[in-house]
């Protein structure tokens, strides 16, 4: 419950506010979510009354605003976009939102990208099929890395229509 409404919801209700005492201290991040169960479990069982939001365990949304500086730092302290997304989502997830993120990649090897899709396995990949459309169904993954590359064009260069499906008009003749 927001504070404001907290503090609404006990006034209209002639309650009084709970005095703030610390149950634990010195918790690892392993013990937390252990901990917090066991005092929400012991206070449920005791008759109280819960105002938390967030499942128990939860350490909070994250305050930190991501700008494009905090996020450039942030991007350097890994190597591909994977790790980033991994161990640090929230500022994946603003980069993602902000739609920076290839900038923010741009000096990394490979953009970031892991080494598994270079592009000589994405050209194995692509001759596998013969049009984008099969390429895009078959292997999706590799045909939003390719697309987001803008390497769609090279990589179908040598496939009938360029990979495209041309289809005739009903009222064409071979004249």
């Amino acid at each position: 419950m927001k504070k404001k409404h907290y503090i609404n919801f006990v006034k209209k209700n002639n309650i009084s506010l709970p005095q703030y005492k610390i149950l634990e201290k010195d918790l690892n991040l392993s013990n937390v979510r252990q901990q917090e169960n066991y005092w929400i479990t012991f206070y449920k069982n005791n008759g109280w009354i819960m105002f938390n939001i967030a499942k128990y365990g939860s350490l909070g949304g994250s305050a930190k605003i991501w700008n494009k500086k905090k996020l450039q730092n942030e991007v350097n302290k890994y190597e591909t976009r994977y790790d980033f997304q991994k161990f640090s989502n929230g500022a994946y997830q603003a980069a993602v939102s902000k739609k920076i993120l290839d900038e923010l990649f741009k000096n990394h090897p490979n953009n970031g990208y892991t080494a598994f899709w270079q592009l000589d396995r994405l050209q194995k990949e692509v001759d596998k099929y013969k049009t984008r459309k099969e390429f895009r169904e078959k292997n999706l993954t590799a045909y939003k890395l390719a697309s987001r590359k803008k390497i769609l064009d090279e990589l179908f260069n040598n496939h009938i229509n360029q990979g495209y499906i041309i289809k005739p008009y009903k009222n064409w003749t071979k004249k």
